[in-house]
């Protein structure tokens, strides 16, 4: 076999031309990769199933002899068609070499070579860095690691991983989690959820959970153009020990994957439609663009021309909407009265929370019905709550509590 791939890939490397990509029907377990130890012959390939893309990825693409051969496992689309091209349309005569099979002759001595651990873990091929999600269960050790699979320079972030009985033996698995359009798998942890409480488990299996950094890049042109990489949190899922994972499909649960931004304030610009000092709630995107823009206000009824709605804080939550939070009160000459939370001239916290297209879920006001409790700050607490600062200044009104600073707490689901 070695000398069968020998002389075809010197066949190919003759008669090789350049291209943009290659079309073939998944036979085998395995599509193996030329790659060289030449940067300059990086580019970006993507593996392109029924016009999506399953995976993309970095890699020095040899377009000649290659000086070594990486694999991609293809196993889950058997007898499809599939394409790989350049992602930016570089023609590569590189494609041209790219064959399948389910062997791997090339590895058949890879932890005889003269530098390879013996004792500490490494990965058949690539590269490998940080242990993320150590973790023990049913009687193996799950190591998960950063991989790059494609080549042995640092990229293309996966979740490598290995099991072992006995921390010295090592059976090294297929990938755990593979980039995506969020991003790359960053380090990250695993639990055990033996109570699920995530919800997860579908099997007779306590379901393993990892929470995991995604970190997206841009490509050439939004890199030109100055974009930034986005960090955000997402999670996964297994059922079978950890043999295959399924990704959270609202992930990310952390941040915000579109790079833009929430701006929270309060407005009372004609052209928002307010009456008077509002909230305003607004999106943009990474570019300063609008995406779309909520006000709210009067949350007790009383004249909206003579009533602020100041708003002093905004967080995003782990559900992908938002809660702004600032007070409510009136202060002109003018006091109506009627609101179980106090007259119009006591200043009352104001809570709104909404979807991620600024969609009201629930707000409400709070505070006693003769104290002053405007909103100032709006923190995000650990049981799902939330947390504010609040502005305290009675003087004249109750002598209890003049000029003070108070906190307010709400539980996960406020009425």
């Amino acid at each position: 076999m070695k000398k069968i791939i020998f002389f075809a890939m010197i066949f190919l490397s003759i008669g090789a031309t350049a291209q943009q990509s290659i079309e073939l029907k998944v036979k085998s377990k395995y599509i193996h990769l030329p790659v060289t130890y030449n940067g300059d012959d990086e580019t970006r390939l993507e593996l392109v199933v029924n016009n999506k893309i399953e995976r993309a990825f970095d890699i020095w693409l040899a377009d000649g002899e290659p000086d070594f051969w990486v694999f991609l496992d293809v196993s889950e689309y058997k007898q499809r068609k599939v394409s790989i091209r350049t992602q930016y349309g570089d023609d590569r005569k590189g494609l041209s070499l790219i064959y399948q099979s389910d062997d791997r002759n090339y590895l058949k001595n890879a932890y005889k070579e003269k530098h390879r651990p013996q004792l500490h873990f490494s990965s058949i091929r690539g590269w490998n860095n940080d242990p993320n999600g150590l973790i023990y269960y049913d009687g193996e050790y799950h190591l998960f690691y950063q991989h790059n699979p494609y080549g042995w320079a640092w990229g293309n972030m996966h979740w490598g991983h290995a099991i072992s009985t006995d921390l010295l033996h090592w059976e090294q698995l297929p990938e755990a989690l593979y980039p995506d359009e969020i991003g790359v798998a960053y380090s990250g942890s695993t639990v055990i959820d033996y109570d699920n409480t995530s919800g997860f488990k579908t099997g007779n299996e306590h379901v393993m959970v990892a929470i995991y950094t995604t970190t997206w890049f841009p490509n050439r042109d939004q890199e030109k153009a100055g974009r930034k990489a986005l960090e955000t949190q997402s999670l996964a899922y297994s059922n079978d020990k950890g043999r295959t994972w399924t990704k959270y499909e609202d992930n990310p649960v952390i941040g915000d994957s579109d790079g833009g931004y929430i701006l929270g304030g309060h407005t009372r610009s004609p052209s928002y439609g307010v009456v008077n000092w509002d909230y305003l709630l607004l999106k943009v995107d990474s570019d300063g663009n609008e995406e779309w823009h909520s006000t709210f206000g009067q949350p007790r009824g009383y004249d909206a021309r003579y009533i602020h709605d100041e708003a002093y804080g905004v967080r995003a939550t782990s559900d992908g909407g938002f809660v702004i939070a600032g007070g409510s009160g009136d202060e002109h000459s003018y006091s109506e009265s009627g609101h179980p939370k106090g007259a119009s001239d006591i200043w009352k916290a104001y809570i709104v929370k909404v979807n991620s297209q600024g969609e009201t879920i629930w707000e409400e006001v709070y505070g006693s019905p003769n104290l002053n409790n405007a909103g100032e700050y709006l923190g995000l607490t650990s049981d799902g709550g939330y947390v504010i600062g609040t502005d305290s200044d009675s003087a004249g009104k109750n002598e209890f509590a003049p000029n003070n600073f108070g906190f307010l707490k709400l539980g996960p689901d406020p009425e």
